[in-house]
């Protein structure tokens, strides 16, 4: 008979790893009781079983009306830790510092705790490939940067001039010479002297 897959809950701890936690009824803790508790590190719900096994063993054995009490707490106990043994452990896992990342399906606890564990490696690969990204942007970044830094260093006065100006380059696309300023406009006065020379002196 094959196993029907089933939902875990997903935990990581900074130390101590990731770990999984079957959803629904603990069949492994309503058989073995007191030993899944220890197992699953719950030393006090596994006390509390170990009691109830050795008194109801101790009645058995002195042939005690007292062991069909015991018998019958004995059960209601596995009963209970079987419903809510997994519930237990999720919490402890919290108060223990896990965090918990989600769920997922699968027919084992070793086939889900796998797959938990390939996602997170996926995830950590994805993260790794973003910061190669961000990186490779902030490099070409630095690059223009650096080549700006280039251009401003090596180029003339007047192409400073230019670009301060918001022009970028030379004159016809970076070819021939630049075209030197205006002179400055001469006063109205001097103006009509140059242009109107003074008559002849007569004689």
């Amino acid at each position: 008979m094959s196993n029907q897959p089933a939902t875990f809950s997903t935990y990581l701890h900074p130390t101590e790893g990731p770990y999984v936690v079957k959803n629904g009824f603990s069949w492994p803790g309503s058989i073995f009781g007191f030993i899944w508790a220890f197992i699953k590190k719950m030393p006090t719900v596994g006390t509390g079983l170990l009691a109830v096994e050795v008194v109801h063993l101790l009645a058995q054995y002195y042939g005690s009306y007292f062991w069909a009490v015991t018998g019958v707490l004995n059960l209601g106990c596995r009963l209970v830790i079987g419903a809510y043994g997994n519930s237990w452990k999720r919490r402890d896992l919290e108060k223990r510092g896990y965090v918990h990342h989600g769920w997922v399906r699968a027919e084992t606890g070793e086939a889900a705790l796998a797959v938990f564990v390939a996602s997170l490696e996926q995830a950590s690969m994805d993260k790794l490939d973003g910061k190669i990204t961000e990186m490779g942007r902030k490099m070409e970044d630095m690059a223009q940067l650096i080549k700006t830094l280039q251009e401003n260093v090596t180029a003339t006065p007047d192409e400073r001039q230019l670009r301060a100006a918001g022009v970028n380059g030379l004159p016809d696309g970076g070819a021939g010479e630049l075209i030197p300023p205006l002179p400055p406009a001469l006063p109205q006065d001097n103006q009509q002297a140059v242009e109107s020379p003074s008559a002849p002196a007569p004689e």
